[in-house]
């Protein structure tokens, strides 16, 4: 069930985000989403986050068998909780306000990389 309420949540946030592809998707666009206090845009904020991370991890893990560098010092660890990785992601929208209006898939590359930094 929760699957499905993510889904309906994602679809509201595009439709609602001018039309735009869901890869277009600013970090004004999440940090609005992950500011309200509706359900519908945490579950968008929430779902943007997990997702990135597994793409994240599997990126790794394609790198890894192939025997080639990952492009991002990006270490994800089983000792944050989805929610922290949020508010990491919430903590570096609201300290990076100038840069919002570029894809929120570089943005959340740049905080997690700032965040969890591979040692």
């Amino acid at each position: 069930m929760r699957t499905f309420g993510l889904a309906v949540a994602a679809f509201a946030l595009v439709t609602l985000m001018d039309a735009k592809p869901a890869h277009a998707l600013s970090g004004n666009d999440l940090f609005s989403a992950c500011q309200y206090g509706r359900p519908v845009s945490k579950d968008v904020c929430y779902g943007y986050v997990v997702g990135a991370l597994a793409q994240i991890s599997a990126g790794r893990q394609q790198a890894q068998r192939d025997g080639t560098d990952y492009p991002w010092n990006i270490c994800i660890s089983n000792e944050y909780s989805y929610k922290q990785y949020v508010e990491l992601f919430v903590a570096y929208l609201g300290e990076n306000k100038a840069q919002r209006h570029i894809d929120a898939s570089w943005l959340f590359l740049s905080a997690m990389e700032d965040a969890i930094p591979c040692n």
